[in-house]
């Protein structure tokens, strides 16, 4: 826990029924300070935002809630000085939040449906690190972790948009990643496949590593979270610039 005490971590799209909710609960299991964001998918979900936070709390951890939309500079700026102003740092900055998943015929899909998925899979990550860089760059400290897909080589039925969305964003971390680590910042990516979406009783029972976890047969979010926390780790200050594949049932 020596990694994460006292450090501030910022989980875009961390309020749903997904790897983000996971990953703010293993990050405050470990001692971080975390701070969750809603409002790219979920505009009115401050009710779900306060029940993570209840339960963060229940960890034994400190947490904050921030309305965002990550398809916006604007709002992504604001976002990151919050979280300057009320803690003043950030450590850790997992982009999770992302495009909607809606599987239709190249020919069917809308100049506004293209532009909102490579708004919130591409511009948001890329509006991310821009305004986090500056704190991490002045502290000589930092961990970025995007969110990809395992299936961004396979063949399937994953929608057009999301799959070319998931991938610039792993294109993006390992050119940053090049960059930055000389300024003791890593870059990676987290790919799953698709998993489960569990309630948040199983999410928190995962999360305590509890048996029922334990016998899993197949991946989880935790799964996922748990390759953040050991990104966000010190054992892992010079892994940087990787993708890693977590399985899942990969269509």
């Amino acid at each position: 826990m020596a990694s994460f005490r006292d450090r501030v971590a910022l989980v875009t799209g961390s309020t749903g029924e997904g790897l983000g909710r996971s990953i703010a609960l293993t990050l405050a299991r470990e001692g971080a300070r975390v701070v969750l964001n809603y409002g790219t998918g979920h505009p009115h979900n401050a009710h779900a935002a306060d029940k993570v936070l209840a339960e963060i709390r229940h960890l034994g951890g400190k947490g904050y809630a921030i309305k965002a939309d990550t398809r916006e500079e604007g709002d992504i700026q604001g976002m990151i000085e919050g979280v300057i102003k009320l803690y003043g740092r950030l450590d850790f900055l997992v982009c999770n939040a992302g495009g909607e998943w809606d599987s239709k015929d190249v020919t069917d899909i809308t100049q506004d449906h293209w532009r909102s998925v490579m708004k919130a899979e591409v511009d948001g990550v890329f509006y991310c690190i821009k305004h986090a860089l500056p704190h991490m760059r002045e502290a000589h400290f930092g961990r970025i972790v995007a969110v990809g897909f395992a299936g961004v080589q396979e063949p399937g039925e994953a929608p057009l948009d999301y799959v070319l969305g998931k991938t610039t964003r792993h294109a993006l971390l390992q050119r940053i990643a090049r960059q930055e680590l000389s300024q003791g910042i890593t870059c990676n990516v987290v790919a799953p496949g698709h998993t489960p979406r569990p309630t948040m009783r199983q999410a928190i029972e995962a999360a305590k590593h509890a048996p029922a976890w334990k016998r899993r047969t197949s991946s989880t979010p935790q799964d996922g979270a748990e390759v953040v926390r050991f990104l966000c780790s010190d054992e892992a200050t010079f892994v940087t610039g990787n993708i890693v594949i977590i399985a899942g049932t990969v269509v």
